[in-house]
């Protein structure tokens, strides 16, 4: 679990590993936003950009905009690896993320837990293990609140499953 704490933009983290075993917690790191970070050669914040990234590139992936798209790559790499360092590169974070993954990654649940929007807002699925590469594509990776109330359900309504349709109109 990758608790924030702290202020709206930033703050601290604290990682906690929840288990059958009971809970260890880390000490607090702090770490940067990476949609305010600015990328190389470019003047334009990485969450903008990554929603160019996400919304047009595929609409015209040649020429100037592959080498668009390998910057963000680049910097959501970089972000990532660097995260992950930061929260679990040392001290007990980094035993319990070996200790966890001793067998394998493919057991490993990954909370990030505030009640900030901007926080979870984060690509937290380009956290990046440098021995095993990206964590998502080996693991799970879960958003949820820390103090807020779950709204009340309507009667008749399901508490242990709600499905979700999304539908946007982007041009």
């Amino acid at each position: 679990m990758i608790r924030h704490r702290g202020a709206e933009s930033g703050g601290a983290f604290e990682v906690q590993r929840v288990d059958g075993r009971g809970a260890k917690t880390a000490p607090a790191v702090p770490l940067d936003d990476p949609l305010s970070r600015a990328l190389p050669d470019t003047a334009a914040r990485l969450g903008e950009e990554l929603v160019w990234y996400l919304e047009s590139y595929l609409d015209y992936p040649y020429g100037p905009h592959q080498n668009r798209a390998e910057r963000v790559q680049a910097a959501l790499q970089c972000w990532g690896e660097e995260t992950f360092t930061t929260l679990s590169g040392q001290g007990q974070a980094r035993d319990d993320y070996r200790d966890a993954t001793r067998h394998g990654h493919g057991e490993l649940q990954l909370a990030i837990v505030s009640d900030t929007p901007r926080i979870l807002s984060w690509p937290w699925e380009a956290l990046r293990d440098p021995q095993v590469g990206d964590l998502a594509q080996h693991c799970r990776i879960d958003r949820q609140l820390d103090s807020v109330a779950d709204p009340p359900l309507p009667a008749g309504l399901s508490s242990e499953r709600v499905g979700i349709l999304l539908v946007t109109a982007r041009p």
